[in-house]
């Protein structure tokens, strides 16, 4: 017997159904056999019948009736618990017992031998026990520990076990009545004898279907099954749990939750009637909302979409839109692009601008895939793409916050049935060559004022920028995904130190040159050329000029280099990949300069702000060149995305 230990539990497995059926068909009909009878109509069709096993024994027969399955063992009797709550969640009929040894055993019982047998066999060939687990008896044991208050090892009193797969419905036939043995006598009505069972394939009614009925029919459920039925239960309003088909304690208080507001005994096992009412609702109310399955041949994408509330398909490249109908902040994105993982970190940053994703909620980035789930006061959001095969697909979901039971809905559906078909969207579609210009109303872009460059400084993520950087300004960022505020200015030099409100480590930070620049010197600068348009700092190359401006003033440095708008605040780099200065905007000033000259703050001036503002600085005195691929790589690691919104 394999002994595991505390947080090693096997995962819940998946349950072969059909394996199970046979399994237990083959075996079982050994001791009733049901007459299988062809059903007249189409294909002359076979029905298989649901097979209802009750195994009645007599008094002379009980004590045969203490054989146990065990399938877990623990070294002390508060991880046997844990064990057993575990089996429990998804399996019937749980026990614990303390063995003479010290150990703690995890047994599924008490059966007849051959149900024991049969079991084991349906058991270990699903998974849902070990490998290993095995046949044991009553006398093994010296005291019951699960479930408490309950005494399973004494005198045995009449056990009925019930075995109901789910019946597959194919016509109606006529009752087929099983024979039973010689009619036993049953303790409590020794004159009565047990009439015969009848088998139909209708399901037991709900009042007439006790809980281990219960549980041994929930066990016949495959895994999707599992999630239906926990959407059900989302849908109705009293799981708030993973769609993960596992049923936990969240799941089983759910489940008597529902039976409660039904007026069921809450067992937290649903019977079979139980399940079939609740699903039968869900579907109804998925019939109502209008989902249907939509599938855009442009896009490549199969997917269930509430088209009783949407509009037709307008296409601007990488989106398909459907717009709701009566006019709403709302509607779905069909995401559709070839990419590489580059590609999906772009659409990432680029969907989070969107006006219908709101700010905060769960934002995850991996290297395959992406998430972004959000609400406001108005509406609830949720977007997910994968990168497979070189193509980018996924959606993005935003129904009105008033609706979130419609949108739950809608959300798990369009998750189950989503699905990559041949073709992806190419700007080059002729279907996109006649967008509406107001194809993405309530999806617009939020773009910030004006972006500029940063020049990290501290480990912390504190940074020097421009002062145009935060000029008119209701908010800053930090490459967009980080909020800042202005700490310290420098009117009169034009610099600004902004620091992050959040966490945020640098891959680097700058090193400032005790060195004075050289007339003649190569120098590099990295910044936001097209004010965040790429997602990463270009390089520009250039000389020292003057190690003054054009005034004679001592804290510029004057530069050959072109430069745009959006490369102010980012570094001048010396040969060694030194921080020298900070570029100051070309644009600024009423001044028309040549395209190759440029102005930079020299460190001295930088320097004097972060000491005013008691903010240590690493210091070089590098003079020694480094390999351009070198200084190139340190220029992108201290530079940063400064954005502005107003």
């Amino acid at each position: 017997m394999r002994h595991s230990r505390k947080g090693q539990l096997p995962d819940r497995p998946y349950f072969d159904v059909h394996r199970a059926k046979h399994l237990l068909n083959t075996d079982l009909t050994q001791k009733v056999s049901v007459p299988r009878r062809k059903i007249q109509g189409s294909g002359m069709k076979l029905l298989i019948s649901a097979l209802w096993m009750v195994l009645v024994t007599t008094a002379q027969t009980q004590a045969q009736d203490n054989a146990w399955l065990q399938i877990d063992a623990q070294p002390t009797e508060a991880e046997a618990e844990e064990s057993a709550r575990y089996y429990e969640s998804f399996l019937p009929d749980v026990a614990g017992f303390a063995l003479a040894s010290g150990w703690y055993v995890i047994a599924l019982g008490p059966y007849s031998e051959i149900t024991a047998q049969n079991l084991l066999q349906v058991y270990r060939d699903s998974g849902q026990v070990p490998a290993d687990s095995f046949t044991s008896y009553a006398q093994d044991y010296a005291r019951q520990f699960w479930p408490p208050g309950e005494d399973l090892l004494a005198a045995p009193e009449e056990i009925t076990t019930t075995l109901l797969p789910e019946p597959i419905v194919e016509s109606t036939p006529e009752p087929v009545v099983v024979p039973t043995p010689e009619a036993p006598t049953v303790p409590e009505a020794p004159a009565e004898a047990e009439p015969p069972l009848v088998v139909t394939q209708t399901p037991a009614p709900q009042s007439t279907q006790t809980l281990t009925e219960a549980r041994n029919s929930e066990s016949l459920m495959s895994r999707d099954e599992r999630k239906q039925l926990q959407r059900a239960l989302a849908w109705a309003d009293v799981y708030k749990g993973d769609i993960d088909g596992q049923y936990g304690p969240m799941s089983r208080r759910s489940m008597k939750a529902w039976q409660s507001a039904n007026s069921f005994d809450p067992t937290g096992v649903l019977t079979l009637s139980q399940r079939n009412g609740l699903l039968a609702d869900y579907q109804l109310a998925i019939e109502t909302i209008g989902l249907q399955t939509v599938r855009n041949t442009e896009a490549g994408i199969s997917v269930m979409l509430p088209m009783a509330q949407l509009s037709a398909a307008q296409y601007t490249y990488p989106f398909v839109r459907y717009a709701r109908r009566d006019g709403e902040q709302a509607g779905t994105l069909l995401i559709s692009q070839e990419g590489n993982r580059a590609t999906l970190k772009s659409l990432y940053k680029v969907m989070q601008t969107l006006d219908s994703i709101p700010s905060g909620g769960k934002r995850v980035l991996k290297r395959d895939n992406f998430v972004i789930s959000s609400q406001n006061d108005t509406i609830i959001s949720h977007t997910q793409a994968r990168l497979k095969n070189g193509e980018i697909k996924g959606f993005t979901l935003v129904w009105p916050r008033s609706d979130a039971t419609g949108y739950e809905m809608i959300l798990s559906q369009m998750q189950k049935s989503f699905t990559a078909i041949e073709g992806v969207l190419k700007p080059s579609d002729s279907a996109l060559e006649t967008v509406d210009n107001d194809l993405l109303s309530g999806f617009e872009i939020l773009r910030p004022k004006h972006s500029r460059s940063g020049i990290f400084v501290a480990d912390s993520g504190l940074l020097l920028t421009t002062i145009e950087a935060v000029d008119g300004c209701t908010s800053l960022t930090i490459d967009r995904d980080f909020s800042a505020e202005v700490t310290a200015t420098d009117p009169d030099l034009g610099l600004v130190l902004i620091t992050p409100k959040d966490p945020l480590s640098p891959i680097a930070i700058g090193r400032f040159s005790t060195l004075p620049a050289r007339v003649g010197e190569d120098i590099m600068v990295a910044g936001y050329s097209f004010e965040g348009v790429l997602d990463t700092p270009s390089l520009t190359s250039g000389t020292v000029t003057d190690d003054r401006g054009l005034s004679g003033e001592t804290t510029l440095l004057r530069l050959t280099l072109p430069a745009m708008s959006g490369d102010a605040g980012g570094p001048v780099l010396s040969a060694g990949g030194t921080v020298l200065g900070m570029l100051q905007d070309p644009q600024n000033g009423p001044r028309q300069l040549p395209e190759d000259v440029s102005f930079a703050v020299t460190v001295e001036a930088m320097l004097a702000l972060l000491e005013r503002s008691g903010v240590w600085s690493r210091k070089s005195e590098t003079s020694s060149p480094v390999a351009n691929t070198a200084r190139a790589q340190t220029a992108r690691d201290i530079t940063a995305l400064v954005s502005c919104w107003g």
